[in-house]
């Protein structure tokens, strides 16, 4: 049986002892995520190149929300497709970030991550991205 680990209120999250720092979906609806850091890396290109990946540009990137009771962080790789088009390079997101459910229960990493991975199509991480990335 799962264990309920924090209450689903909109009362700001704070880390949990292992980390995390719980919100529920409408909680992360608010976060507003500013860039860390970003930079281009020839490495994650030739690894995608490896995989088959037709890749024009990759790198990393690394964004905080520190307006909540605990900073929430995303980190992942992307790259530039042959359409030009920004992508997520698959498996590469990470946070500290656990979504819970309606009754306060985690709903596990898979699942936060896919919910993660959704709210992004949501956020102009692109836009801001590009005036970061230099040649």
């Amino acid at each position: 049986m799962a264990q309920r680990l924090a209450p689903a209120s909109s009362a700001p999250a704070a880390a949990g002892r292992d980390g995390y720092v719980r919100l529920s979906l409408p909680q992360l609806a608010r976060v507003s995520l500013a860039p860390i850091c970003a930079a281009a890396d020839d490495q994650i290109l030739s690894e995608l190149w490896d995989l088959g990946i037709g890749a024009l540009r990759a790198g990393y990137c690394e964004w905080i929300d520190a307006h909540g009771a605990a900073p929430a962080t995303l980190g992942w790789s992307w790259f530039v497709d042959v359409e030009r088009i920004w992508r997520i390079v698959p498996d590469s997101l990470t946070s500290n970030l656990m979504i819970i459910s309606a009754k306060g229960y985690d709903v596990g990493p898979a699942n936060t991550r896919q919910c993660l991975l959704n709210w992004l199509t949501k956020f102009d991480w692109r836009g801001l991205l590009v005036p970061l990335i230099h040649d």
